[in-house]
């Protein structure tokens, strides 16, 4: 998976945008970018749904 697959997959599981690496140069690829600069509780309810997304991408790769 591409990141920006990675990225299209978190917004369509878990309502979560990101950066994909490679929007920044060909060296970003395999990395997201994240901006931490909200509100803690914001922040928290962003890693909440980035870990439901992450479980959700490891159910669906055991069911392959």
């Amino acid at each position: 998976m591409t990141s920006l697959d990675f990225v299209k997959f978190l917004i369509e599981a878990v309502d979560l945008a990101v950066v994909h690496g490679s929007a920044f140069t060909e060296f970003g690829e395999g990395f997201i970018r994240i901006s931490y600069a909200m509100d803690l509780s914001i922040l928290k309810e962003a890693l909440d749904r980035f870990q439901a997304a992450v479980a959700k991408l490891n159910n669906q790769k055991s069911l392959s």
